[in-house]
């Protein structure tokens, strides 16, 4: 699925980061262990106006309105029944009508690292770690960027990580 942006950017669903998000969620419990991927759509985009890496988004009232929106139409549309629910389409349902954070990689700030994959792979996933930490444990609203939010990445990954270079030691920090 591929949306296209007012700007012309390609905004497409990412199974990818999901999975890296569960990946990191599992390695940093004390930080990330509240995060509920399912609640998250994970999506890469090609935004060639911007220059960030990354960007997590809050969806709270009314925004939180569109998934049920969206039920609203499979069910007006006979894709859904009246029919006892199934388990899978429990789980279908209940991660439609949750859904309360978008979390967004921007590929095109990414490609001057086209030449190290591996340098590029480590970046997207600590791009998708900062942009994880912006979730609150109650999963309720969205930690700004603030002086502890950097001073975290500043520990965790030295102060020129957003151009590839990085600390010897990359330990998270409670």
């Amino acid at each position: 699925m591929k949306v296209i942006g007012k700007s012309g950017a390609e905004f497409v669903l990412a199974d990818d980061l999901r999975k890296l998000a569960v990946g990191l969620v599992n390695e940093n419990p004390n930080e990330l262990g509240h995060i509920d991927h399912r609640r998250i759509v994970f999506i890469r985009t090609s935004d060639n106006k911007g220059k960030w890496f990354g960007k997590t988004w809050f969806l709270n009232a009314p925004h939180t309105i569109l998934p049920w929106l969206a039920y609203e139409r499979l069910y007006k549309n006979n894709l859904m029944s009246d029919a006892p629910v199934d388990t899978k389409m429990a789980e279908f349902l209940d991660e439609l009508l949750t859904v309360t954070y978008i979390v967004a990689l921007n590929d095109t700030a990414f490609e001057q690292f086209d030449d190290d994959e591996a340098l590029k792979a480590k970046q997207e996933r600590n791009v998708l770690l900062h942009e994880l930490l912006h979730i609150p444990p109650d999963m309720d609203g969205i930690r700004k960027h603030d002086l502890e939010d950097f001073a975290d990445l500043v520990r965790k990954f030295g102060p020129d990580w957003s151009q590839g270079i990085y600390n010897e030691d990359e330990g998270m920090t409670s």
